[in-house]
Formats: structure tokens, C-alpha cells, sequence
């Protein structure tokens, strides 16, 4: 922990250590594993002597005073029995020090199913560790594409927003010349309240995303590289697959152990049953016992046996309860069998699936967007409608979404898959660069995406410049796919106050940039010359 510093995790590699050594479950944890090792040296304490040691000390104090016959009687006999009449007092210091101990011989072999009960319970602990350390790396791979996939959606979706806010714009100024009616500008405002819809649930996803990010790696994101799928710990067959996950999944070998552990609880209970045989011994020295200078040294050892013969029917009565819990035991490990072999199924299938969808959505966005631009070039020359040129944007944006998405599914799919066989950990995954291209599909595209088709140019007629643009920057503020650091600007909450194009952002924090991305799109209500509202 020592080597941990307070810096943002740019690559998937670095999450994944950052909550590897981090994460306060997995490390809660480790300590329960520490915890559940000392069970080991406890049981093996019953196979050693039992030593003691005990010394006191005492003052004693006899003070006698005669009686007045016995001062009449200074002799009986020939003893002198008291002298002038006066008190005597006798003082002595008792003490002692002694040594016992106590070995213990045979307990009906509890000591030894309890050896054995707490290696049982330390490999379930470990490997139940290892469970919550692949459910940890998970859990962060998951919550970093998210951040990646969200971001992106985000950016699509705001991109698809300004547009049809410039195109509003601009359909009104033409509606108000007679050039369009308002039908044309009912048709814009309504796609743009779609879009406006679709983009505030894109940033609600996205705040969700960067919550977990936090609670998962600790840290808030920044400059997020896209990551890429782990194609090599990703089995060839779907068989292959269940049988490296039942085999090798930690999450099956803690419920075995489990099982052992509560098989041994009802032997040791039995022993209860049996007879216990032990030796005790002692040594002890004492002084000053009657009187002053006495000394006295003994020693003993004894060999004790207890047979137990009748306790009511509590041991009866453990006995069967333990034999229950085994009984539970042993569903409980059906149970997470079933549950590791349909994980293993859902995950692979899951991962070829998104392959495909990966490839299909590539071939969609690549179509939609020379769709776009054919539409729009066939409705400058009056060949196409308003409505199949907004169809065909919001194609595009779609088709982008699922691209974005089907590669999400690839990431997390592929490490679910090792996750399911038992070999999500970071000493597999140094073995393979996690990092992919910039130029994949969580990479934000910078360039501007407009709808500026107005004003119609007839056949003929010269065509707008093709770096023309929109009336405002459309990427000002989803330019890059990674969460910023620094605050941003507000813009005025009225669209049409200022045309300037806001500052672009530089690299961000994720509440300043979802700030912004809010303050850029307003959802108040804009009355137009069509007596509608956006």
C-alpha cells in the first residue's frame, strides 16, 4: 500500500492494480484470510502441553497475651511457661512457588479433525479471496468501459443535438421567409426533443458510471485509454470453456472446502463421545509453613481419564444439526456448480455474439454515414425529403450507439469469460496488452457533423463549401472521449443570445464536464414561428 500515490489511472492496467491493492472489499477480505489462518495454529495448540507457574507470598502475625492464672504459675513442673507476665508475638512469612502443567493424551481425536477443520477453512478462505479478486478486477473493467462506452454515447448524442438546434435555427429563419412550412419546422423540433431526451439519459448513464469508477477504483476517471478484449483467455469451444470453469473457478473450490469443513464439525462433535485421558503434574516449594524456617518440597503426577456417560442429548442433538449443516453444505456447492457452468455458457456466448456485432455494426456505421451524406446531397437537389435526411442522420447516430455498445459487450464479455475459468488476475493479465488503438471504436470522432441544408440549391446551382460547418461548434463539447479535470465554461441559458462557439474544453473532471454538457443543451421551452415548442 506504500507504493500508492494519488493519481489518475489512464490505461485499463493501471485501474485494475489501483483496485487491486485498493478495493476495501477485496482487502477486507485478505484480512478475513489473515483472521482465518490463526485457526490452524489454535487447533494444533491441543496437541501441546498445557505449563503454568504460581508463587505467592503472605505475612503472618500471632500475637498471645497470658491469662492471670498462668502469671500465678510461672512453672508446671519443670517448664517455664511465662515470664514477667508479658505478651508474646510470633511473625512468619509463608511462601511458595510452584510449576503445573497438563498434557493432554487423548481427546477422542478432536485435536485432530480440528487440525484438519482449519486447513480446511484456510484453503476456502484463499480460495474465496481469489473469487472476490476476480469479482474486483470485473467490477473495474466493467465500470471503465462503461465510463469509455457512455462517454462516447454522450458525445454522439450531443453532436446529434447541436445539429438539429443550428438546423431549427435555421428552418425557422426560412419559415419566416415562406420558404418551408411548418410542417418542415414541426418535424425538426420534434427529432431535436428526441435527441435532447437521448441525451440527458445518456449523461444520467454516465453519471452512474463515474460513481461506480469511483467506488470501485477509488479514484475519479481521467484520461481513460480504450482498452481492448482479452481474445486469448477466451476458450476455443464452448465445452473447453464449462470444463475449465468448473475445474478451475475458485468460487467451486471454496464451496468444497466448504463442505469439508462442516463434515470435520461433526466429528468433532462426536469426540465429545469418547473418553479423555491426560496427564497433570506439579512441582511446589513453600517456606515459613508453621513457623519461621520451615521449608517443604513436593511434587506430583497424575493421569486422569473421563469417560463421558450421559449428558441429557446435547452432543446427540449437535451431532444432527452439523449433519444438516453438511447436508446444506453440499446443495450450497451444487448451487454455485450450476451457477459457474451457466456463467461460463451465458459469458462465451455472449462474447461470440458480440463479435459478430461488432462486425455487423461496423458495417452499419460505415453504410449510415455514406447514407448521410448521399441523402443530403440528393435533397439539395429537391430528389430527397426533410423527413428521409433526418431518418437517415438518426440512422447514423444509432448505427454509431450500437457500434459503441457491441464493443463494450466484446470487453466486458471477453473478461467475464476469464472471470468464469478462473483466470482473471493480474499475473494472467500481464501476459497480453490491454491497451487498443486509439482508432477504435470508443474514440471519439472530432470532426463536425452538420444538417445544414439550407438554403436548397436547384441542379446547377453551386453547392455550399464543404468546410462551412454549423452556426456553432458541435463538438465543443464532446470533443474528446475521455472525463476532464479542469472546470469549463457556462454558456447562457438562452441558445439564441450569442452565436459565439463555446471554449473548447481541456482534459476534464467528470462533474465539471457533465456540467457542461447540461449547460449546453438547455430543455427550456423555445416557442417558434410554427406555434410549436422544442
Amino acid at each position: 500500500m506504500s507504493g500508492l500515490r494519488p493519481c489518475s489511472a489512464e490505461t485499463l492496467r493501471e485501474a485494475l492494480e489501483l483496485a487491486w491493492r485498493a478495493n476495501p472489499t477485496l482487502n477486507a477480505q485478505r484480512a478475513n484470510l489473515g483472521a482465518t489462518a490463526e485457526n490452524l495454529a489454535k487447533a494444533k495448540a491441543g496437541f501441546h502441553p498445557r505449563v503454568s507457574a504460581a508463587a505467592d507470598l503472605g505475612l503472618y502475625r500471632d500475637s498471645t497475651k497470658p491469662s492471670l492464672d498462668d502469671c500465678s504459675r510461672p512453672f508446671v513442673g519443670d517448664t517455664l511457661t511465662n515470664a514477667g507476665c508479658d505478651p508474646y508475638t510470633t511473625k512468619t512469612t509463608p511462601r511458595g512457588a510452584g510449576v503445573q502443567f497438563n498434557q493432554n493424551l487423548f481427546d477422542g481425536f478432536r485435536t485432530t479433525n480440528s487440525v484438519r477443520q482449519a486447513r480446511s477453512q484456510i484453503s476456502a478462505a484463499e480460495a474465496t479471496t481469489r473469487s472476490v479478486e476476480q469479482n474486483t478486477l470485473l467490477l473495474a473493467v466493467t465500470a471503465y468501459v462503461d465510463v469509455l462506452a457512455d462517454t462516447a454515447i454522450v458525445s454522439a448524442a450531443a453532436k446529434n443535438v447541436a445539429a438539429l438546434q443550428d438546423q431549427l435555427q435555421q428552418t425557422k429563419a426560412r419559415h419566416s421567409y415562406g420558404d418551408v412550412t411548418k410542417t418542415d419546422v414541426a418535424q425538426i423540433e420534434t427529432r431535436l426533443a428526441a435527441a435532447q431526451a437521448q441525451h440527458s439519459l445518456a449523461i444520467a448513464n454516465l453519471e452512474g458510471d463515474v460513481a461506480a469508477y469511483r467506488r470501485v477504483i477509488g479514484i475519479a476517471p481521467h484520461h481513460l485509454q480504450a482498452p481492448r478484449e482479452v481474445s486469448a483467455l477466451v476458450p476455443a469451444g464452448l465445452e473447453e470453456t464449462v470444463e475449465l470453469s468448473l475445474a478451475q473457478n475458485p468460487a467451486i473450490h471454496a464451496a468444497r472446502f466448504g463442505i469439508d469443513v462442516a463434515v470435520l464439525q461433526t466429528k468433532i462433535i462426536r469426540s465429545e463421545l469418547l473418553p479423555n485421558v491426560s496427564l497433570t503434574g506439579s512441582v511446589i516449594r513453600r517456606y515459613d509453613i508453621s513457623s519461621s524456617g520451615d521449608e517443604r518440597l513436593a511434587g506430583a503426577v497424575t493421569g486422569q481419564v473421563n469417560i463421558p456417560l450421559y449428558d441429557g442429548g446435547d452432543v446427540a442433538a449437535r451431532t444432527r444439526q452439523s449433519q444438516f449443516v453438511s447436508t446444506q453444505r453440499r446443495l450450497e456447492a451444487d448451487s454455485v456448480r450450476d451457477e459457474i457452468r451457466a456463467l461460463a455458457e451465458k459469458s462465451w456466448n455472449q462474447y461470440q455474439g458480440a463479435r459478430q456485432r461488432v462486425a455487423a455494426a461496423q458495417v452499419q456505421t460505415r453504410a449510415a454515414t455514406i447514407a448521410v451524406a448521399g441523402i443530403r446531397s440528393e435533397w439539395q437537389f429537391g430528389e430527397r425529403t426533410l423527413r428521409e435526411v433526418l431518418d437517415a442522420q438518426q440512422d447514423a447516430v444509432n448505427a454509431r450507439i450500437n457500434l459503441v455498445l457491441a464493443q463494450r459487450d466484446l470487453v466486458v464479455s471477453s473478461f467475464t469469460v476469464a472471470q468464469a475459468t478462473g483466470r482473471l488476475n493480474l499475473d494472467e493479465l500481464a501476459k497480453f496488452d490491454l491497451t487498443a488503438p486509439q482508432s477504435g471504436a470508443f474514440a471519439i470522432d472530432r470532426e463536425r457533423i452538420s444538417l445544414k441544408l439550407w438554403p436548397r440549391t436547384g441542379k446547377g446551382e453551386s453547392r455550399p463549401a464543404s468546410g462551412s460547418g454549423c452556426v456553432t461548434d458541435c463538438t465543443a463539447f464532446a470533443s474528446g472521449w475521455s472525463l476532464r479535470g479542469q472546470a469549463e465554461p457556462r454558456v447562457a441559458e438562452n441558445p439564441t443570445a450569442s452565436r459565439e462557439p463555446p471554449a473548447r474544453p481541456s482534459l476534464y473532471d467528470a462533474s465539471a464536464r457533465i456540467s457542461a454538457w447540461r449547460s449546453a443543451f438547455p430543455s427550456k421551452p423555445m416557442p417558434g414561428k410554427s406555434g410549436m415548442t422544442m
